[in-house]
C-alpha cells in the first residue's frame, strides 16, 4: 500500500524502551501491506555492559530485511559543549531544539535524507519525536520532495507541561514558548500525528491544525516469558522511583501487610538516585526512603537489570507494584504496559483518575488502592484470590495491535 521512511534516533539495538516503538513499526506494518525502511544510527553495545554508543566516522550502512531497509548513520559524537543564555535563545529561535551534543546527528540526518530522497521515492515519512529535529526534518523534506509525512510523538518535549502543579519559571516559560512555536509549525503541515495518551493527544491538538490521533506504547507479545511460579509470594517494582509518586503512602501499606502476612518484596532497577531536581524528578535517595518503613531483611532493592532479566522478574513474581503519576494525566509509563503484557496481576496506588485506572479497570488486570489501609487489604486479597483479566481488552495493548490502529490511520488520512 505505502512505501514509508521512518526516522527515528533510537532503534535497535540500542537496548532502550525508546527503540521499541520504531521497532514496532518496522516490524508489524508489512503485516498490513506497507514496506517500511528506516534511518537510525549506527548503535554499537559498549564492553562490559556500559551502554550504547554512536559508531563514528562518515556514511552509512544499509541492513536488508524482508520489507525494507535499516539505514544506519555514522558521525562524529560532540559531547561536553556548553553554551550561554544567548545562544541558547538564538538556537531556539531558528528551531534547533535539541542538545548541542546532537548537531552533528542532525547534520548527518539531514545529508542522507538530502542526497537519498534525490534517488528514492516514498509515500510517507514517519518522523519520531525525540529528538526535535525528525519533526523539523519531516516538515522540510516533505515540502521539498512533496511527500506527505506523519509525526508520531513517544512523550510531550517534557512532562512537566501537563502537570498539575507546574509553574514556570521564566526560562521554562521562554523555552516552552518556542518549542511550542515550532511544534505549531511542522505540526501544521503533516497529514496527521500520533501520541501515546488521550489527554497527551488533547494537548498536543492545540498546537495542530491537523488531526492528533492515540496510538499507544505497548507490551510486545514476543518478549514476555512464560509465567514462573513463586515458592514464596513475591512483590516487585520495576524501574525508577519518582519523587511525584506516593511513596510514604505506599511503603507504609506495605509495612501494614508485612505485619499481617509473609511474603517477599524487591525493587529492581531502583537504586538509582536523582540526577536533578523538578516535578519529575527521581529520589534523591531510594534506599533510604525503603527503609524509613521496612527493615533491611523485608526488601532487596538493585540497580538497573538487562532488559530481559528484568522482563523474567514480571513473569516470576506474585503482584507487580506499579506506583502512579496521579498529577501528570495521561502517563502510562512504558513499564506498566509491560507489566499487563506479564500475566502478573497489579497493584496500582493511588489511583491516577487517568489511563492507568482506566486500563486495570477495562482489562481487570489488578487492584487500584488509595490509602496505605487499602493496600494492605488488596496485597492480602490478590495473593490468595485470583484476578480475572478480559483477554480481548488486554491484547488490544499489544503494540502489535497499536500499530494495526497505526495502519488504519494511514488508510484513513492519506490518499495512496
Amino acid at each position: 500500500m505505502a512505501r514509508i521512511l521512518l526516522l527515528s534516533y533510537h532503534f535497535p539495538p540500542f537496548n532502550v524502551i525508546a527503540s521499541q516503538r520504531p521497532w514496532a513499526y518496522f516490524q508489524y506494518l508489512p503485516e498490513y501491506g506497507h514496506e517500511v525502511d528506516v534511518a537510525t544510527m549506527d548503535w554499537k553495545a559498549l564492553p562490559e555492559g556500559n551502554g550504547y554508543a554512536i559508531s563514528e566516522g562518515n556514511g552509512l550502512i544499509s541492513e536488508q530485511a524482508d520489507h525494507g531497509t535499516v539505514y544506519r548513520l555514522r558521525t562524529q559524537f560532540e559531547k561536553g559543549r556548553s553554551i550561554g543564555k544567548r545562544e541558547q535563545i538564538k538556537r531556539w529561535r531558528k528551531g534547533k531544539l535539541d542538545a548541542v551534543s546532537l548537531d552533528n546527528v542532525e547534520e548527518a540526518y539531514h545529508r542522507f535524507l538530502t542526497n537519498h530522497l534525490a534517488s528514492h521515492r516514498y509515500d510517507l515519512i514517519l518522523g519520531i519525536f525525540s529528538p526535535h529535529f525528525h519533526l523539523k526534518h519531516s516538515a522540510e523534506f516533505g515540502d521539498r520532495f512533496d511527500i506527505p509525512y506523519v509525526l508520531d510523538f513517544r512523550d510531550l518535549w517534557s512532562n512537566r507541561i501537563i502537570h498539575r502543579q507546574y509553574k514556570p519559571s521564566l526560562g521554562l516559560r521562554l523555552e516552552d514558548h518556542f518549542i511550542g512555536k515550532h511544534w505549531r509549525k511542522w505540526l501544521g503541515g503533516s497529514s496527521f500525528a500520533t501520541i501515546t495518551s488521550k489527554p497527551w493527544a488533547d494537548l498536543l491538538q492545540g498546537y495542530s491544525t491537523s488531526p492528533v490521533e492515540v496510538v499507544r506504547n505497548g507490551y510486545i507479545e514476543e518478549e514476555m516469558p512464560s509465567k514462573g511460579a513463586c515458592s514464596t509470594p513475591l512483590i516487585s517494582y520495576v524501574g525508577s522511583m519518582y519523587q511525584d509518586q506516593r511513596w510514604d503512602m505506599i511503603l507504609q501499606g506495605i509495612k501494614e501487610a508485612l505485619s499481617q502476612q509473609e511474603f517477599q518484596i524487591q525493587f529492581i532497577g531502583s537504586d538509582i538516585p536523582s540526577s536533578g531536581e523538578g516535578l519529575t524528578a527521581r529520589l534523591k535517595d531510594p534506599k533510604q526512603r525503603i527503609t524509613k518503613y521496612l527493615s533491611k531483611d523485608q526488601f532487596r532493592i538493585t540497580e538497573k537489570l538487562p532488559r530481559e532479566k528484568a522482563l523474567k522478574a514480571l513473569s516470576n513474581s506474585s503482584i507487580l507494584l506499579f506506583a502512579s503519576f496521579p498529577d501528570i494525566p495521561g502517563w502510562y509509563s512504558g513499564k506498566f504496559l509491560e507489566y499487563l503484557g506479564s500475566g502478573t496481576p497489579i497493584l496500582v496506588a493511588p489511583d491516577d483518575h487517568s489511563v492507568v485506572g482506566e486500563a486495570i479497570r477495562e482489562t481487570g488486570a489488578g487492584r487500584v488502592a488509595n490509602s496505605s489501609e487499602e493496600i494492605a487489604a488488596a496485597i492480602r486479597s490478590m495473593l490468595s484470590e485470583p484476578v480475572e483479566v478480559n483477554q480481548e481488552r488486554l491484547s488490544e495493548y499489544s503494540r502489535k495491535a497499536q500499530v494495526a490502529h497505526l495502519a488504519q490511520l494511514i488508510q484513513k488520512h492519506i490518499t495512496l
